[in-house]
């Protein structure tokens, strides 16, 4: 999936395809969030990161002057929110620099230990997911066509014949449909894997508290 930087930022390369994340402990946090106390300052954040201005677009879409526009600039650059990223012409020739984010949009945690945790919980839950689809589709693969439900055990010496409107009044429903569909082999690995994943996610997180 594409970030939004990485959409705006065509052929540049400074700025970090992902999320700045900022700790309340950090160093900086007070600064930061100084930076964004403005409304203005918000506004043509938000802007920036739908697509690149110049100090007078930005002035145009915040109706304010161009002088209060390179205040703003300079209060969100000071903190490394937006940078200088190009240089564009104005009708008349006047060379003027063209503004983006830094990275990708700001992330707010607790502190280090609980971004760190955060972190590794989704790299396990999104590592034991893939690991469980996968076997999930082996399985269906190996053994689904052995198990499969409905198949009959008898021989093929009798033959039944229906009308349409008997063969419509014996098809499966959705729960039918439903039940089959949860004794495969693929579907019950799939299923009794990801359990087993949140019970022993729940599990570490008790011990962990």
């Amino acid at each position: 999936m594409s970030s939004p930087l990485t959409k705006i930022r065509t052929g540049d390369a400074t700025g970090s395809p992902e999320p700045r994340v900022l700790t309340l402990d950090g160093t900086d946090v007070d600064e930061v969030f100084e930076a964004l106390s403005s409304q203005t300052r918000r506004r043509m954040l938000e802007h920036l990161y739908e697509d690149t201005s110049t100090p007078s677009e930005l002035a145009e879409m915040t109706d304010t002057s161009l002088q209060n526009v390179h205040y703003h600039i300079e209060k969100l650059a000071g903190v490394d929110l937006i940078e200088a990223v190009g240089t564009r012409y104005s009708e008349k020739g006047a060379e003027m620099s063209v503004f983006a984010p830094t990275s990708d949009p700001l992330v707010v945690v607790e502190g280090k230990e609980e971004r760190d945790e955060m972190e590794s919980r989704l790299k396990r839950m999104v590592g034991g997911i893939s690991t469980i689809a996968i076997g999930s589709v082996l399985a269906q693969f190996a053994l689904g066509s052995r198990i499969s439900p409905g198949e009959s055990g008898g021989g093929g010496d009798m033959m039944i014949m229906e009308t349409t409107e008997d063969a419509a009044a014996s098809s499966p429903g959705l729960m039918d449909s439903l039940g089959n569909l949860l004794v495969e082999p693929g579907a019950m690995l799939l299923v009794g894997g990801i359990i087993a994943l949140f019970a022993l996610e729940t599990v570490y997180r008790r011990r962990s508290l």
